[in-house]
């Protein structure tokens, strides 16, 4: 009898932490089984080809009141299945249990020719389903067609006390009149809780389901449980005015997302990619990707909660994102927030309206209704830089702002604009940075405020896509990202996603830099132990001009003195005259110096101009770029 009960113990730890020992329901033919994951499998039965029950056989266990005994079934398919019922999956009420091993082995399970099923898999008392598939290619492997012609089914049905571990497959292009689409985990309270519990894993993928009403994705409801550690829900629809295209949350139900992807779903209503209601709880850790979820077209609506929702953070990973919406005026409250940078992963779906700022206030995260907002970006076209300035209202020069590019972080005091009457921050990027996202957060009274993230190239598709906001803006915009796309093809920068669709080769020309000027061009100087040898442009944020000299054997760089403004630094053994942050728009003019009494001319248009046919293709393409960007910053301030 104490035998026993450590068994008992052992097999109940192993159900509730889906660790499983397998144990083969009747004798395995070694021709007939292949393996997988550690598995034997059988090949499918007969007897389940059109629909049957497995339910919990005496005859393999002996039980006692005080054990949990359960018979395993571990079954592949040999061919697509067509069902004319489903699939049941029964254990029984004294804790007996059911475990079902399904490999689908790139086979689909769908109801049979001319036949309409409202599930393909139902469980009671006590089951566990896990389902895998050997065949990697998403578009096999699925059970599909399934037609729920009632609020009390889905393609698997999930029912209190049962789990569904899918842990590779594809459950795709099934419909439902009423709710829950492809999974709807069922619980219940009857003087205590019984749960359903869904666990998704990498490999596992929900597509292509509809439903009238919620939940078109997965359907959780009374207390129980979905954990996504993996895998994918995407392009699932609500077609009715309700929300959930991807998961419904309903009444005391959780979600734990560590991971996977809820993409391309949508709704006529709230949340097309997570609804959380009334008393459900949605915990996001790890690297959840929750994005592209819309309510119309172009018009995302990712998670969205009621009043006061929660929505708990805990150490979400750099490789996070997660939309939101507000569903009041309350908006979303994030408890459990164990740190600002946690917030970053979020953005919000409807940027512009000040209800979706983040207020983060003793380690709590609010979105609210609030007097500091951000009003404007501007991009900063026609300066010696490259950026944005940040417009922000309700705050005094005591804010401050940082900004994190690439890992990396920069902040920005607070500057008054009084034209508009208001304070901007401005964040730089180096020039082939343009299509990296830009992470604001503003720090004041205490409070720190999380705003939509950006990029150049982002804000600058947003200038060209509404030209008569921005009159005369858009062929500088154009010049601004191509000179960016070539400059991230010459830094080996982000080249999948560049700035600007620029072809192969700058072909544009460049002219050749003419100066009237009673001043000697800096080739043609003559000082005596000082001899010019070459210039070179640093492409940042801002642009870097460097002038390079060799001082002769028997010479001091002291014997040689420079116009105010200027100095010369030591480089290795040359020495070099360092003019920071040209304004691009004075790029191609000439810079006018004196060494030692001699007057002297040069110009970057020069290095450009010498540099344009470059044996490296891609420097060549990217200073011509800069050139017409140059040119065109200059017409663009006239």
């Amino acid at each position: 009898m104490t035998k026993t009960r450590s068994l008992s113990v052992l097999l109940a730890l192993s159900l509730l932490i889906g660790v499983f020992v397998v144990i083969p329901a009747s004798p395995v033919r070694a021709e007939d089984t292949i393996e997988y994951n550690g598995i034997v499998f059988e090949p499918f039965p007969d007897r389940l080809k059109a629909g049957g029950d497995l339910t919990y056989d005496s005859s393999v266990n002996t039980t006692t009141i005080e054990s949990i005994d359960y018979t395993t079934y571990n079954f592949y398919l040999t061919e697509s299945l067509g069902l004319e019922k489903a699939i049941n999956v029964v254990g029984n009420s004294n804790h007996q249990s059911v475990i079902l091993n399904l490999c689908l082995n790139g086979y689909d399970i769908a109801p049979k020719a001319g036949k309409s099923i409202t599930s393909a898999i139902t469980t009671g008392y006590y089951v566990i389903v896990n389902i895998y598939d050997n065949d990697t290619n998403e578009d096999s492997g699925c059970i599909k067609g399934v037609q729920n012609k009632s609020n009390d089914s889905a393609a698997i049905k999930v029912d209190p006390e049962c789990t569904l571990n899918m842990y590779g497959g594809t459950i795709c292009d099934c419909t439902s009149t009423g709710e829950a689409g492809a999974v709807d985990v069922v619980g219940k309270k009857s003087g205590y809780i019984k749960r359903g519990v869904f666990n998704m894993y990498d490999g596992a993928v929900i597509k292509n389901c509809t439903a009238v009403s919620k939940g078109a994705g997965v359907k959780v409801t009374n207390y129980s449980i979905f954990n996504m550690y993996g895998g994918e829900i995407k392009d699932c629809t609500v077609t009715g005015s309700h929300p959930a295209g991807g998961v419904s949350l309903d009444t005391g139900s959780t979600m734990n997302m560590y991971g996977g992807t809820i993409t391309g779903n949508s709704a006529k209503s709230d949340g097309c990619g997570i609804y959380v209601s009334e008393n459900a709880t949605f915990n996001v850790s790890g690297s959840p990707q929750i994005y592209g979820n819309t309510i119309s077209e172009g018009v995302e609506n990712n998670v969205n909660t009621g009043t006061n929702r929660m929505i708990n953070v805990d150490q979400l990973d750099s490789g996070a994102q997660i939309g939101v919406t507000p569903n009041s005026n309350n908006g979303y409250v994030f408890a459990n927030v164990s740190g600002s940078e946690n917030m970053d992963s979020f953005y919000f779906d409807n940027p512009g309206s000040t209800k979706y700022i983040v207020k983060v206030e003793d380690g709590v995260a609010k979105f609210i209704e609030d007097n500091v907002s951000v009003e404007g970006l501007t991009l900063i076209l026609n300066e010696g830089r490259i950026g944005v300035n940040y417009y922000v209202s309700g705050v005094d020069s005591s804010a401050t702002m940082s900004f994190t590019v690439m890992g990396a972080e920069q902040s920005s005091v607070a500057t008054y604009d009084q034209s508009r009457d208001m304070y901007y921050f401005t964040c730089l990027v180096n020039a082939p940075e343009m299509t990296e996202t830009i992470t604001p957060v503003l720090t004041y009274n205490s409070a720190t405020y999380h705003f939509k993230a950006t990029s150049v190239k982002a804000y600058g598709e947003y200038v060209l896509s509404n030209p008569g906001s921005f009159p005369g803006a858009e062929d500088l915009v154009r010049k601004l990202l191509s000179y960016g796309a070539y400059s991230q093809k010459l830094f080996n920068v982000n080249t999948d996603d560049l700035a600007y669709d620029v072809p192969d080769t700058c072909t544009d020309s460049v002219a050749q830099f003419s100066a009237v000027s009673s001043a000697t061009p800096l080739n043609d100087i003559d000082i005596e132990g000082l001899t010019y040898v070459g210039a070179s442009l640093v492409l940042k944020s801002e642009t870097t001009f460097k002038l390079y000299f060799k001082v002769d054997s028997g010479h001091s760089i002291s014997e040689y003195t420079l116009s105010d403004g200027y100095t010369f630094e030591q480089n290795g053994n040359y020495y070099c005259i360092r003019i920071a942050d040209i304004d691009v728009t004075k790029l191609l003019e000439p810079i006018e110096f004196s060494i030692s009494g001699t007057d002297v001319v040069y110009s970057p248009q020069i290095y450009i101009y010498n540099n344009k046919d470059s044996s490296n293709a891609d420097l060549a393409n990217t200073l011509r770029a800069l050139y017409l960007y140059s040119v065109a910053a200059s017409d663009y301030q006239g």
